[in-house]
């Protein structure tokens, strides 16, 4: 397997796995806001490219 087909795999994978994470704390009342979502987001890419 090439590397940019990994690499397309594995950010659909992240992706998918991002939003059914999503659902699932919405669907139990775990939201949470734009700005917090968008810092945890960046601490897992921080902390997947070490």
């Amino acid at each position: 397997m090439s590397i940019d087909l990994f690499n397309k795999f594995m950010s659909k994978y992240e992706l998918y796995r991002s939003l059914s994470q999503s659902e699932s704390d919405f669907s139990n009342n775990r939201t949470l806001s734009f700005e917090e979502s968008m810092r945890s987001l960046r601490e897992e890419l921080n902390n997947g490219a070490k």
